[in-house]
């Protein structure tokens, strides 16, 4: 089965979409997936989880190269294994036990294979490296030389450094060395996107040419994991082309993809930028008032009804306190199960928790003809940790802007949860969102959105469609780059107006944040 990308733009988890054709007319999105395949083939990895260090350089010692220290065994993880060749997703036969084994059986012949940790907590953690090539990481390990297993003894887990490494160097025959990842400063062992989900900034950028392999821009972690699969700095959800100009998704039995996308939506009244004449520092309630949107879209021409059941099986700690958007019911009451409509499954949740950048959901979907089911696996990209917010605002009847104190909430609330303006028209400066490593986030698409007007007694009077806008980028000495728009409101006679200013993803479709702000017009 083919691997998928999706999208997971949250807060960030929301989603969503790429700048090309991913091969069922759709773009690629922000979370990446793939499905997993049945067990079939002869192959079998095994070893042990250890929490321990890994060495800065190999040593070689009594014959063997020493690539880590062994503490502690780690049970409840996953270690999964990654096709170089098939890209496909294979699971361990259970997770790590008390004495940190793990066996991944029937694995396919020819095949060589990364290895990636998935922690208890559904999150992925590291890759695992397996020995030095001249300058590079050997990142997988084949059975090419003969044999039916793989055993690989203790792997200790660093996650100071973010990899993991058996103690010892597998034997030669068993490394290969065709799949190699750059190695950090001053480290042997240790790619350059372990420790950062494979973010490509610092060391991490790359600069070569993508080749359509597992590992796009060689820094240690297969696409399915990797949250910048191009190695650019600019994570897949945020990145209108994230991988490869000209790739495609192959979709396998009607599916096309599956997408996880966020929209944060604030009101002013209740995360305000200025309290008492002070910036508002205080972090932004994600949890709840983050809403999850999460899909399976089927490939044109294909029905959802080859499908007879699409749920989430695996996930997060998060999914346990899910809620269905609009309703008190727990999602975990419905076995997390996705609703069908009529061109894909999808369900709306509030996830009354956290979501973070490599978070890994597994979703099931079960044929309807034969009840077989099929598996998919989807890597949270990034999150949204502010929103877009109001900093200033002027307006056509008076030559002064309205900063700072003017912003204060007690100001709005005074005015009934409103800003004053005069003239026929309104110019708005804001900030940009923010990431998940609490950094503004560059190149969004912007939106004046969900337009209403108001009579004096609170009744709409007409609705605004969503107005793309391009608004300059201006300097701010408090917050970098910022930037500036105007609007232009009704003629036609109301007392006040909303207005969201939205920041959405450049991946078609992708998660938004918004703040929705009131204005009375005197």
């Amino acid at each position: 089965m083919q691997r998928s990308n999706l999208i997971f733009t949250l807060l960030g988890f929301g989603i969503w979409a790429l700048g090309f054709n991913m091969g069922c007319g759709q773009q690629e999105s922000a979370t990446t997936t793939t499905t997993l395949p049945s067990a079939a083939g002869s192959i079998t990895v095994s070893g042990s989880l250890y929490s321990g260090v890994v060495s800065a350089t190999s040593v070689k010692a009594a014959g063997a190269r020493a690539l880590s220290s062994a503490d502690t065994p780690i049970s409840d993880y996953q270690v999964v294994a990654v096709g170089t060749e098939d890209k496909k997703v294979y699971f361990p036969d259970s997770k790590t036990d008390a004495n940190g084994n793990f066996t991944i059986s029937n694995l396919p012949s020819g095949e060589s294979f990364y290895l990636e940790i998935i922690d208890s907590n559904q999150k992925f953690v590291a890759p695992v490296s397996f020995g030095v090539a001249g300058d590079a990481v050997v990142m997988a390990i084949t059975n090419e030389a003969g044999g039916d297993t793989i055993n690989l003894g203790k792997i200790a887990y660093d996650d100071a450094k973010g990899v993991a490494a058996p103690t010892t160097e597998v034997f030669a025959s068993q490394l290969d060395e065709g799949s190699t990842a750059r190695a950090k400063s001053a480290e042997d062992l240790v790619p350059v996107g372990a420790g950062n989900l494979g973010r490509g900034t610092g060391e991490a950028y790359f600069t070569g040419t993508l080749e359509d392999k597992v590992d796009e821009d060689d820094d240690g972690l297969p696409d399915i994991v990797d949250i910048d699969d191009d190695g650019d700095g600019k994570v897949d959800g945020l990145d209108s082309v994230p991988r490869r100009p000209g790739a495609t998704e192959t979709a396998r039995n009607a599916l096309c993809h599956s997408n996880t996308f966020a929209n944060l939506p604030m009101n002013y009244e209740n995360y305000p930028t200025y309290i008492g004449g002070s910036l508002n520092n205080s972090p932004i309630n994600v949890r709840d008032n983050t809403i999850l949107a999460i899909e399976v879209v089927m490939e044109p021409g294909n029905s959802p009804d080859l499908y007879s059941d699409v749920r989430i099986v695996e996930g997060p700690a998060w999914l346990e306190t899910a809620k269905v958007s609009g309703s008190a019911a727990l999602w975990k009451d419905s076995d997390y199960r996705l609703e069908k409509e009529s061109s894909r499954w999808d369900i709306h949740v509030v996830p009354n928790g956290t979501p973070e950048a490599g978070d890994v959901l597994k979703f099931q979907v079960t044929k309807t003809s034969d009840g077989s089911k099929e598996y998919f696996i989807s890597t949270l990209t990034f999150v949204f940790t502010d929103i877009p917010r109001l900093i200033a605002y002027s307006d056509s009847g008076s030559p002064a802007t309205k900063e700072g104190v003017a912003l204060n909430l007690l100001t709005y609330q005074a005015k009934g949860n409103k800003f004053e303006y005069t003239g026929n028209s309104v110019s708005f400066t804001f900030t940009a969102p923010k990431d998940d490593l609490g950094s503004y986030i560059s190149g969004m698409n912007y939106y004046l959105d969900g337009i209403n007007y108001y009579n004096a007694s609170g009744g709409v009077i007409r609705s605004a469609g969503s107005i793309k806008i391009t608004p300059d980028e201006v300097s701010h000495p408090a917050f970098g780059t910022v930037y500036k728009t105007t609007f232009t409101p009704t003629t036609e006679a109301f007392d006040s107006f909303k207005v969201d200013v939205k920041a959405q993803s450049p991946l078609s479709g992708g998660g938004n944040a918004s703040q929705l702000i009131n204005f009375r017009k005197i």
